[in-house]
């Protein structure tokens, strides 16, 4: 298992101001970095239970995902 950092950005509507959230937190991935990549992208309760574990919430969705690598975001989704 290797820790990642990840970012999601979140739409949400504050004092009547639509706004973004931003949620920094890491996570473990277990198996090959690639084959968690396709999960996200193709399995849409995977990613939402992903998801979930990443950011406290119970049924998140958000705008963005992405994940630092060699000190750089990149986008998963």
């Amino acid at each position: 298992m290797k820790t990642y950092r990840f970012l999601a950005s979140f739409r949400l509507t504050l004092a009547g101001e639509p706004a973004t959230v931003h949620h920094e937190s890491s996570a473990k991935v277990q198996g090959s970095f690639r084959d968690f990549l396709a999960e996200q992208l193709h399995d849409r309760n995977k990613r939402k239970a992903f998801l979930a574990d990443l950011t406290g919430h119970r049924d998140p969705e958000p705008l963005a995902l992405s994940v630092e690598l060699q000190g750089y975001f990149i986008p998963v989704y």
